[in-house]
Order: structure tokens, then C-alpha cells, then sequence
């Protein structure tokens, strides 16, 4: 009985031994077989993660870009989609699993690299793929610090601009109604107020309101009272602070104010009372 459970022992530990030897060897095979592919452009990282054994493959298809529009913030877009698929005589067929939806393409090998959707992918090795990515978040940094200084310096320019105006005007030709828009004061953090003088010329009625708001140079929006209820403003400044469109509560439309200066203001007043407007 001793002998045979020493020999129970001893398969068990030769089969342990060698379940443990074949997992490092299929392990170290699978990961010797995995192949990287980058591509890398302005603000782009792309990268194909392929491991496979045979003529079978499966991995990633990652995407990093940076977007850049005017009037907001850089954003950092990362996607990655499942891929497998099947090596071929010149590259590989594969499946691309994009949030459900599946994409079958081919990639070939073309002078030393690999085309993927008509873009040329560099066999790379992982060490060199965490350079790259490195690189990208360097240029992301950089890119959200520029971003920043443009954006402070349109924010300067802008409330020096919107300070140095006497006021906003809209008076169309012979109308009976005009409106005049004074900026009483603008923070640079974004607040502002100001009050608005509705004048009715026949018979001649002026009304004012004050309203306060919030603006950051492009879009504007401004409350204020009237009649007991509350009223929105909102609009959009054009050429930095010389131009400023407003929804008019009255007629319900878009209301275009221009800056004037306090000559300019006086020579026009004086026309619309004479009836010259």
C-alpha cells in the first residue's frame, strides 16, 4: 500500500511538472507571436495589437486623437475595438467588432509595413510602443497648455474690448422703437451687467431694465425682469465685442446690436427725435 501510494505521488508530481512546462511554453509561444503596428501623425496614435497562434489572431485596434475647435477646450478621444481574424498569404483578413457593429477589412504588408484602411502601420515592439504613447501624452499636455494661453489671451483682449465700448445699439431705418444696450460693468471671470433702454418714440416712452448675465466672449446670455416674470437674453458676440445678437423678448427673434461710441450715440438719438432715423 506504501508503494502504491508513493507511486500515486510521484505521477502526480511528474504530471504537475509537465502541465507547468507546457503553460510556460505555450505562454512564452502566444507571446512571442504578438505583433504591434503603429501608426503616428499629428495629434494621432493608432495601434494594432494582433497575438495568435497557427492562423488564427485576436487583439486591439486602439485609436488616440487629439480634436481641436475654437471656442472650447482640446479633447482626448481614446477608442479600441476587438479585432480577429485569419493571416494570409501577404498580411492578414480581419474582423473589427466597432460597439456592436462588425467591419470586416484586409491588411497586407507593403514595403516593410502594414496598410490598414489605406494608412501604413510600423511593426513596432512594446518598448516602443510605450515611447510613443509617452510622446502622445506630451503632446497632449502641450497641446491642453497652448490651448490655455490662447484661450486667456481671447478672454484679455476681449473684456479690455467689451470695457472700451460706450454701448450697444440697435435702430433700424425707420423704426419706431430703438434699443440701446449699456455695459455697466464686465468681470473678467465671466459676469457682467448692464442696463437696457427700450425707447418708443410716438409717443416717446422710455423704459429701462437692468439685467446681469454671464458671458465668455462668444456666447451671452443676460436675465432681467419684466412685467413680474422672468426674462432670458441670449445671443452671441461677433467680430470679438464690436457686434452682439440678442433674442428680443417682445418680438421673440435675434435683435443685432452694434457698438457705438458716445458720438456716434448722440449724433444718432438726436436723428431718431427728429425723425431723420
Amino acid at each position: 500500500m506504501k508503494r502504491l501510494f508513493w507511486i500515486v505521488i510521484g505521477l502526480i508530481v511528474t504530471i504537475s511538472v509537465f502541465w507547468f512546462i507546457g503553460e510556460s511554453y505555450f505562454s512564452k509561444t502566444a507571446g512571442s507571436q504578438a505583433k504591434i503596428f503603429i501608426y503616428r501623425d499629428d495629434h494621432q496614435l493608432w495601434w494594432l495589437s494582433l497575438t495568435g497562434r497557427s492562423h488564427d489572431v485576436s487583439g486591439e485596434y486602439y485609436r488616440w486623437t487629439i480634436q481641436e475647435k475654437a471656442g472650447s477646450p482640446p479633447t482626448w478621444q481614446k477608442q479600441a475595438d476587438s479585432v480577429t481574424g485569419k493571416v494570409t498569404d501577404d498580411g492578414y483578413q480581419l474582423l473589427m467588432n466597432r460597439n456592436g457593429t462588425k467591419e470586416t477589412f484586409s491588411a497586407k504588408y507593403v514595403d516593410g509595413k502594414l496598410m490598414v484602411k489605406g494608412f501604413p502601420l510600423t511593426p513596432v515592439s512594446q518598448s516602443k510602443l510605450k515611447s510613443y504613447q509617452q510622446a502622445f501624452k506630451e503632446d497632449w499636455e502641450q497641446t491642453v497648455y497652448v490651448a490655455e494661453q490662447k484661450e486667456n489671451e481671447r478672454l484679455d483682449r476681449f473684456f479690455s474690448d467689451l470695457r472700451k465700448v460706450y454701448g450697444y445699439l440697435y435702430a433700424p431705418d425707420n423704426s419706431q422703437e430703438w434699443l440701446f444696450l449699456k455695459v455697466e460693468e464686465a468681470l473678467r471671470e465671466g459676469e457682467w451687467s448692464c442696463t437696457l433702454q427700450v425707447v418708443e418714440k410716438k409717443p416717446h416712452r422710455t423704459t429701462t431694465y437692468h439685467l446681469n448675465g454671464i458671458t465668455d466672449g462668444l456666447m451671452a446670455k443676460l436675465y432681467t425682469t419684466v412685467d413680474g416674470k422672468s426674462v432670458t437674453l441670449e445671443g452671441k458676440f461677433r467680430n470679438v465685442a464690436k457686434d452682439l445678437e440678442l433674442t428680443y423678448w417682445k418680438t421673440g427673434e435675434t435683435v443685432h446690436f452694434q457698438a457705438v461710441n458716445e458720438t456716434e450715440y448722440q449724433k444718432r438719438w438726436r436723428s431718431f427725435l427728429e425723425g431723420d432715423q
